[in-house]
């Protein structure tokens, strides 16, 4: 800790200036730095500067006396302390210097250890001002970290539904939000990682994603910023004009190996929950099927989900076309074969050739058990034209070939 006080001596007279400073033993005494200005102006400049603890003047000087400066100093530097240096004749300047909040006045000639005394004295009292300051700064940073925590953790409360519908709004105005505010979006966060890498040099690069969060968005009151029980990092946008997804660009094109979920903007807090969970629905999306350093917003997804259930459904219609292939069905629906066999097995959790393969079988099946029809029948019937390609495709989905099957099925009725 730092118990050095600034010390500025100010006088028009450069023998007096040189006296002050080397009558006391300045930096012995923990008066440190030490300087010098030659006028009241001088010396208003410096303290602005260079925020001096201590002051020592002479009170005669050319355009402003050490009371005016004083007075100013007192005003502007609070809490500097000022020392006046005065003869007899001019004792009168000693009730202004009162007034006017002045710590010492001290007769010529000048005792040193007179001006030794008022110096520590004022320096306890400094070094006590300071404490003071700091344990109060501390009280302050504890008080608005707890809030902080406090607040981050009702958010997370919110999000997870923990928290009664009918307690939100009391409790949002007890951390000063707007309960009818509208506009509130979300977004998660997470980092790649492969099996290759160590947990320690895991775990620094997550908190220095966090750390370039905080940077960001720390002094933002547009957006809350806090970690899950996942451990992903939560974006809250706490406004219409929130600019989250602004920020999220921003993350993604600085952020190494991050995927990032954004939910669509919902109404109230009450309803955060649901552009939260949209968020995480994203970012799963993102990570099973898309890349680091982009956005993968639910409103896609959605999609996705809505073109899989197209797709089923006219693959359940169409099966039994022999020309019915991954290529044609993305032509059919306007998408790159990519695109729809990623989505397709992301949303259908199987592919699409096992899918299509499925469906013809199951309908083989019932076909046998049903009806007379030949396997050849019964494999065009399904859109396969190659009967000998047919028998392989039954006996490897029901293990025994079509007329085993068939034979099995009349068996035990």
């Amino acid at each position: 800790m730092n118990d050095n006080i600034g010390l500025l001596i100010v006088d028009d007279e450069h023998l007096i200036r040189s006296l002050v400073r080397k009558c006391v033993h300045w930096e012995e005494l923990g008066f440190h730095p030490v300087w010098e200005a030659e006028s009241a102006e001088e010396a208003l400049r410096l303290a602005e500067k260079l925020r001096p603890e201590l002051v020592i003047t002479d009170i005669c000087m050319a355009s402003m006396d050490g009371v005016s400066l004083a007075e100013e100093l007192i005003q502007a530097h609070p809490p500097v302390k000022v020392i006046i240096l005065t003869g007899y004749q001019e004792f009168e300047f000693a009730q202004r210097s009162i007034r006017a909040g002045v710590s010492e006045f001290l007769l010529k000639p000048l005792d040193p250890q007179e001006l030794q005394r008022a110096a520590l004295r004022l320096k306890s009292e400094l070094l006590a001002i300071r404490a003071k300051a700091r344990a109060q700064d501390e009280l302050t940073a504890r008080f608005k970290r707890d809030m902080l925590y406090a607040r981050t953790g009702f958010l997370l409360e919110i999000l997870l539904r923990q928290v009664k519908p009918e307690e939100i709004p009391r409790r949002l105005s007890s951390f000063g939000f707007d309960p009818a505010q509208a506009g509130i979006q979300a977004a998660v966060l997470s980092l790649d990682r492969s099996a290759a890498e160590p947990e320690a040099a895991w775990r620094l690069r997550a908190a220095a994603c966090m750390d370039r969060v905080r940077e960001c968005v720390g002094g933002e009151e547009r957006i809350a910023f806090f970690s899950d029980v996942a451990g992903r990092i939560v974006l809250l946008g706490l406004c219409a004009d929130s600019q989250l997804a602004e920020c999220c660009l921003r993350f993604a094109k600085e952020l190494e190996g991050v995927y990032i979920g954004l939910g669509e903007v919902c109404g109230t807090f009450a309803e955060a929950h649901v552009s939260y969970r949209q968020a995480v629905d994203a970012l799963c999306s993102a990570r099973l099927c898309g890349t680091p350093g982009t956005i993968t917003r639910y409103g896609e997804i959605r999609a996705e989900k809505r073109l899989t259930e197209d797709v089923k459904l006219y693959l359940r219609e169409h099966f039994a076309d022999e020309e019915l292939s991954l290529p044609a069905v993305a032509k059919k629906f306007h998408v790159s074969v990519g695109y729809l066999s990623r989505t397709f097995k992301q949303e259908a959790k199987i592919n699409f050739v096992k899918f299509l393969f499925k469906l013809r079988m199951e309908r083989a099946a019932e076909l046998l058990r049903s009806t007379d029809q030949a396997a050849y029948q019964v494999a065009e019937a399904v859109g396969i034209r190659d009967s000998r390609y047919f028998s392989l495709c039954f006996k490897r989905y029901a293990g025994v070939s079509a007329s085993e099957y068939r034979q099995q099925y009349r068996s035990k009725k």
